[in-house]
């Protein structure tokens, strides 16, 4: 597999948990008929990245809880951040500065323009961020918990919060960018499916039933030359023997016992497990037992998490530490005072005190 290929097909990657609970798949070669062949280099992928239910609604509101999953490619936000390692990658913003722990100034990127031709624009961040202000269902990760107000500079936005908290940047400057010259016109953006997107991202909508979509490279995005895959193809039925049989140039589904399943199915069949989250128990401390902290430390105790990543992900895995980062990716952030590096081994005793 070549670096070109390597990168046109993570970038699709899912994000998977920590005890992983999907497997990244890249198919890179063939074996003799009739096994089919591989996607060719410059030609349309198939990706198995959205599942219908069983078939595809037409909802591409980059707000909506029942948006196609593909839509992250319609639109874009100011930075992506990486989940591996927390990195942030400018996209629609071009740098940010923190001149105190209560403000975040962002260069907006010049030259862009919308899926229609239209400019993008400074007004169009403005104009994003306020929408999930006066329709709170849109905002899904709450940015509107940090900020406290937003200033729009010619060329620049500048995010005022509430209180000082530099990490809130991560969370604030990840927002999916919409058009003011559309959605300014649309009675209720919490309801609206947006059929025919308009976005600045590297692909636009192509072709839409509901057991299949496409996506096409959008020849006027602001990097296009980044952009490998002419045309993306997505069925609604993406199974995992579907996958097993198919020419899928990428795919995400758990396979039990992948080595000697996937892998031997087809030469040139390669996976990747990206660790992408943590597998976690949340009790509601508002409801007994859990509202005692002494019978939720006997609940971590009596766990043993390395025979549940051993039995219930296959080995897949290692068991996860309380401190919740993506280890070892994120060690650099880990307190290094935290005992064992926060895993706790089972102790039964211990539990039942």
């Amino acid at each position: 597999m070549t670096e070109k290929h390597r990168k046109s097909w993570t970038r699709f990657a899912s994000i998977a948990a920590a005890g992983i609970v999907s497997i990244a798949l890249a198919i890179t070669g063939c074996s003799a008929e009739p096994s089919p062949a591989p996607p060719e280099e410059g030609g349309p992928l198939l990706l198995a990245a959205d599942n219908g239910s069983p078939n595809f609604t037409r909802n591409f509101n980059p707000f909506s809880g029942s948006k196609r999953t593909m839509v992250s490619v319609i639109y874009e936000p100011l930075f992506v951040v990486n989940s591996l390692d927390g990195t942030m990658t400018p996209f629609l913003g071009t740098e940010y500065q923190q001149p105190d722990a209560k403000t975040i100034e962002v260069g907006i990127r010049p030259s862009v323009t919308w899926s229609d031709g239209e400019d993008f624009t400074a007004e169009d961040v403005g104009f994003t961020y306020n929408l999930l202000k006066e329709f709170s269902a849109l905002d899904a990760t709450g940015v509107w918990q940090y900020i406290d107000t937003i200033d729009v500079g010619d060329g620049t936005v500048t995010f005022h919060l509430k209180e000082g908290d530099v990490p809130a940047a991560s969370i604030v400057l990840t927002v999916p960018i919409v058009p003011e010259h559309i959605w300014s016109s649309i009675a209720d953006p919490v309801t609206e499916t947006m059929e025919d997107p308009v976005g600045t991202g590297p692909y636009t909508l192509g072709t839409f039933t509901p057991t299949q979509y496409t996506l096409t490279k959008n020849e006027d995005y602001w990097q296009a030359d980044k952009v490998a895959a002419p045309e993306l193809i997505i069925p609604a039925s993406n199974s995992e023997l579907e996958i097993m049989s198919k020419p899928y140039g990428w795919a995400y589904s758990f396979i039990s016992d992948v080595e000697n399943t996937w892998v031997t199915a087809r030469d040139g069949n390669r996976y990747w497990f990206p660790p992408g989250g943590t597998v976690s128990v949340f009790p509601n401390l508002t409801k007994a037992p859990f509202d005692n902290v002494d019978f939720r430390r006997g609940l971590s105790l009596s766990l043993d998490r390395a025979k549940i990543a051993d039995l219930a992900e296959e080995g897949y895995v290692e068991p996860a530490g309380q401190s919740g980062l993506l280890l070892p990716n994120q060690k650099d952030w880990l307190d290094p005072s935290l005992p064992d590096g926060g895993a706790i081994t089972q102790d039964a005793d211990a539990a039942a005190d």
